[in-house]
């Protein structure tokens, strides 16, 4: 069973920044029909391999001097990825939603409680039932037990929105995209 698609963010070097549910590029129905065709097929290969439990494939797009563009899956992952927690939380608390899920450093490490407070008191922190929010799912402590890096899920209705929380919550500290 298909769980979520999404993007990956990738920086410089090609460097995984996060992730984005749905994928942009499925604006194009003929793309996605044709992932599902390739991503159907791996799976079907890991069930007669054996393999029970979470899986996912990695897939890129090439765009041709032709102006096509084809899809190849490059990598298939019989394992929980990066990509799966963002994607159950994001699932469970808005099924139809879109959600990003970005990898952000604080310059100047803060109190984890600083980071909370920031968000709710600027109406940011999601809260369920909510249409839009900010979720701090991963939040790395550097030695003095302050945090220095976090993965943050933004969620919301659509892209626009999605992107509207990312802009605010850059807003509110000094944060820079980072890799995992």
């Amino acid at each position: 069973h298909l769980y979520d698609i999404t993007d990956q963010i990738l920086g410089e070097d090609s460097v995984h920044e996060g992730n984005v549910s749905p994928p942009e590029s499925f604006s194009d129905p003929s793309l996605e029909e044709e992932l599902m065709r390739q991503a159907s097929l791996a799976g079907r290969w890991l069930h007669q391999q054996g393999y029970r439990g979470t899986a996912s494939a990695d897939f890129h797009l090439a765009f041709l001097h032709s102006g096509e563009i084809e899809v190849r899956i490059c990598e298939l992952n019989a394992r929980v990825t990066g990509a799966t927690y963002p994607s159950l939380l994001a699932r469970h608390f808005q099924p139809e939603g879109t959600w990003l899920m970005r990898n952000l450093r604080l310059p100047v490490p803060v109190e984890g409680a600083r980071i909370l407070d920031r968000l709710t008191g600027t109406n940011l922190l999601f809260r369920p039932g909510a249409a839009t929010g900010v979720l701090p799912i991963n939040l790395n402590l550097d030695e003095d037990h302050l945090v220095s890096k976090g993965q943050f899920l933004f969620l919301g209705r659509n892209l626009l929105e999605v992107h509207d929380l990312i802009d605010q919550i850059l807003s509110l500290e000094d944060l820079v995209f980072d890799r995992d």
